[in-house]
């Protein structure tokens, strides 16, 4: 988790940064809490007196421009030496760079005319300064990270929030934004949503376009209830976490439950249309004929994530819960497509046909 603080002034941010960073460490799960270093590094500091400078006529970005130029250098012209071409280039001289009575001396073109030393228009001094400044969208920046164990990602997030809202007093103009991990996990989700609730629209369709009824369309897509029941209790007996590998195995199995409900529904309704079954004779016999193939798509799928279920090695953390999820959902999915679904069927069909 990267807990991003903004706001204007720099001791500020370092003390407040300290304080977060200390509500962050009492937290049920936080770990590795650490706030971004900031160095104080010895650094010549000019500043410029402004009023100062508007009595001689001069703006800051002017003074500044000069500074630049003198400690810096500036390319003035280009000089020709056989057939290459080389920067003129204008700076102080290394004595007057180094010598700080000597920078106070230098003279500076006023738009009077006159020349006046530096040192009346700027305060020069040796001084200490931070290492770096960070900033993001225009502000300024400081990074409190920590690492989460034994928790989930989600509920800690929650539980920082309510922390800081309570126990820190942020100035005005200074705020918190979370990144990280979480961040990326927000945005997975939201993608996840996304696309799911387009795929299970899609699958209607194409659904639609192969059964031909709603009614066989609907008692196909209640796989889905029936299969999220047994991954969210596999993910409950794993731990209670929801991770994003978790959520692309809910899509995973979605999509092996939809082909079992398809594999019973399209049989019964073979029978009875193309053999001339009565709806009982049609879903008994068709339940029947499809026990074997519903068991072996469910048992491929299952028996296979059994191993990365039970993993514990390198890449456990992305493998396991997608697996689990897998797992636990062909359990419920395969028995109810078996038990439940023909029962549904006879119910919906009898209504219609009385």
């Amino acid at each position: 988790v990267a807990i991003k603080f903004f706001g204007p002034d720099l001791d500020t941010l370092r003390s407040k940064a300290q304080e977060i960073a200390t509500v962050l460490r009492t937290i049920p799960g936080a770990a590795d809490v650490l706030v971004e270093q900031q160095v104080e590094i010895p650094q010549l500091q000019i500043r410029v007196d402004r009023r100062a400078a508007a009595r001689y006529g001069l703006s800051v970005g002017e003074i500044s421009k000069f500074i630049e130029t003198a400690f810096k250098g500036e390319a003035s012209t280009q000089v020709i030496l056989g057939q290459r071409t080389y920067d003129l280039v204008v700076i102080l001289e290394k004595e007057f760079r180094n010598d700080l009575e000597k920078m106070r001396q230098i003279l500076i073109n006023t738009p009077a005319g006159p020349q006046v030393p530096l040192e009346q228009v700027a305060r020069i001094a040796y001084g200490k300064g931070p290492n770096t400044i960070n900033r993001e969208n225009v502000s300024r920046r400081i990074v409190i990270q920590s690492n989460v164990q034994g928790r989930d990602l989600g509920g800690f997030i929650e539980d920082v929030q309510k922390a800081i809202s309570q126990r820190i007093q942020l100035p005005e103009g200074y705020y918190v934004v979370y990144g990280g991990q979480f961040e990326a996990q927000q945005e997975a989700m939201r993608q996840l949503l996304l696309q799911g609730g387009l795929i299970i629209v899609a699958i209607f369709l194409l659904l639609y376009m192969s059964l031909g009824t709603i009614r066989s369309v609907i008692m196909v897509m209640l796989n889905l209830p029936f299969a999220m029941a047994g991954g969210i209790f596999a993910v409950f007996l794993s731990g209670g976490v929801l991770s994003i590998p978790s959520a692309i195995g809910f899509i995973l199995l979605f999509g092996i439950a939809i082909r079992n409900g398809i594999i019973m529904i399209t049989h019964i309704n073979h029978l009875r249309i193309k053999e001339g079954f009565t709806l009982e004779e049609a879903i008994l016999t068709g339940a029947e004929h499809r026990v074997g193939p519903v068991l072996m798509t469910a048992l491929a799928a299952g028996i296979g994530m059994v191993p990365l279920a039970l993993a514990s090695g390198s890449g456990a953390e992305l493998l396991k819960p997608l697996a689990t999820v897998i797992v636990g959902g062909m359990v419920t999915s395969t028995a109810l497509t078996l038990l439940a679904l023909p029962a549904l069927y006879y119910m919906v069909e009898s209504r219609v046909k009385g």
